[in-house]
């Protein structure tokens, strides 16, 4: 009997497995999940496309997977060396 595995997934051998966190899926029995572009993560697994990759200062924000800096702040006023993902 033959495995598909819906977007959001990938097929490991016989088996589907959901994409981890910071990756997507957008085709149906696909063999890997692809990794969202550097500094964006998915708010949870199982993303069917890159829109779904959401700038990690950014995820509480689901509305827009492009992030924008707001005026009063550039990326270098940022210190991002102690984020971690859970």
């Amino acid at each position: 009997m033959a495995v598909a595995c819906d977007a959001g997934h990938y097929l490991s051998d016989t088996i589907c497995t959901e994409c981890a966190k910071g990756t997507y899926n957008s085709t149906v029995n696909a063999g890997f999940c692809n990794s969202c572009p550097a500094g964006f993560t998915t708010v949870s697994m199982g993303a069917t496309s890159i829109k779904d990759c959401v700038h990690y200062v950014d995820k509480f924000n689901y509305e827009s997977s492009v992030f924008e800096w707001p005026e009063s702040i550039t990326p270098g006023d940022v210190d991002t060396s102690n984020l971690s993902f859970q």
